[in-house]
């Protein structure tokens, strides 16, 4: 195979048909990684092949690894001594370049594969896989024969990311994580190549995330007739959106055609019968005449986004005692509490894949709901208080619901 057609056609695979690895292309595999260049040619790296489903059960319970670990034929630990060639990550560097050798050869040989970087704690994945402390796990790679076949994902331009002799403009995003610093068009460019990584299929989920969401999706079927006109609002990589509709049909509205190319991309993946109506716009104005939809469906991307003025076009798009559900992780559950710790006592100004997010205040968001005419006639809390099992409505202000990681408003349009 030629060295471009592998480059440009190779994709990261995370569905695999539940057929063995031969040992012979494991070998391939990891003979092709030590080929590749390493600090001072110390070549000190190890490659662990995980293929027994006990062991890659437990990295993801014990050491939480990411749940993807569990769906994979193997897995293969890679590596790294953590005593020598440190400067500048060297070590690391070694190991990453070993890694792109074995997925280049992987998809020669006719293997799909993707790279983890959520290995989990190290402490507990080198004790199960009895990995001595002068070695790291710089990452796992999933292996097997592939059961899906990924479009290849937006690339920027060349010319965008090249620079002669100095470097020649201000960064492409902004660098940090709330929304108050990030306009619509940021979001938009952003999420055009970020979009693959954020949409786990719901069966790598963490049980407890699992859960949260399989009652999320309830809920949508419970309080939307999807038989009638519904359009879904940034439905981003689908997960909910895609989940929820099942074999009905949708319209969604989104700021790119890249995140829409993955969203039907997925829907056909999932073999779901309903047709999808596009809608591209500039996240402020929706391109559809007044009084349109019976249903307007909002999953989470308040979260993500930096204004609320689509609330507005929701309005005016809704028929009469139309429904608009919402809904978002909240400010007053544990869901903030880890966001604080993380921003506040830790100092992390990590970007998510979404780009910038940050829980709701549902206070704030029941204020903004009214601003624009609507009128809640429901919430549900989900996680925490109460169980996510127990769809508990709550229809007054009740203080556990406002304490549930995530909250699910039902409003209704009333001229």
């Amino acid at each position: 195979m030629e060295l471009d057609k592998a480059i440009r056609e190779r994709r990261s695979v995370r569905k695999f048909k539940n057929r063995p690895v031969e040992r012979e292309k494991i070998t391939e595999i990891i003979d092709a990684a030590r080929w590749a260049p390493s600090a001072c040619n110390r070549q000190l790296w190890e490659y662990i092949v995980i293929d027994n489903d006990k062991v890659k059960t437990r990295l993801v319970r014990e050491a939480g690894s990411m749940p993807l670990v569990r769906n994979a034929p193997l897995v293969i630990g890679v590596l790294y001594d953590n005593k020598y060639n440190l400067k500048q990550h060297a070590n690391l560097q070694s190991a990453a370049a070993s890694i792109q050798n074995m997925l280049l050869k992987a998809y020669e040989v006719g293997l799909g594969s993707v790279w983890l970087a959520g290995v989990g704690s190290q402490d507990v994945i080198k004790k199960i896989l009895n990995i001595p402390e002068n070695l790291d796990v710089v990452a796992l790679v999933a292996i097997g024969y592939p059961d899906e076949s990924p479009a290849p994902p937006s690339r920027r331009p060349v010319k965008e990311i090249i620079h002669f002799n100095r470097f020649g403009k201000e960064s492409k995003y902004p660098n940090t994580p709330y929304r108050r610093d990030w306009n619509l068009s940021d979001v938009r460019e952003f999420q055009k190549y970020t979009i693959r990584a954020v949409g786990p299929e719901p069966d790598i989920l963490l049980p407890p995330l699992k859960k949260e969401f399989e009652t999320e999706i309830k809920l949508v079927k419970r309080f939307v007739d999807l038989n009638e006109k519904t359009l879904f609002l940034f439905p981003n990589s689908g997960t909910y959106m895609l989940n929820a509709i099942g074999n009905h049909s949708a319209d969604v509205y989104e700021m790119s055609e890249e995140v829409v190319k993955y969203v039907l991309e997925r829907k056909k993946r999932m073999n779901l019968r309903g047709k999808i109506n596009v809608l591209i716009g500039d996240g402020k104005n929706i391109p559809a005449g007044d009084s349109k939809y019976t249903n307007v469906v909002c999953l989470h991307p308040f979260e993500y986004l930096p204004g609320t003025e689509i609330i507005g076009e929701v309005y005016r798009i809704l028929k009469d005692n139309g429904s608009f559900v919402v809904s978002f992780r909240n400010k007053f559950s544990f869901y903030g509490i880890n966001e604080f710790i993380k921003r506040k006592i830790r100092k992390s100004t990590e970007i998510s894949n979404l780009g910038p997010r940050e829980t709701i205040n549902c206070f704030e968001m029941r204020g903004i709901i009214k601003q624009n005419k609507f009128k809640i006639k429901k919430e549900v809390g989900i996680g925490a208080f109460p169980k996510p099992e127990k769809l508990q409505d709550l229809t007054f202000r009740n203080i556990l619901g406002d304490l549930c990681g995530v909250k699910v408003l039902v409003c209704r349009k009333y001229l």
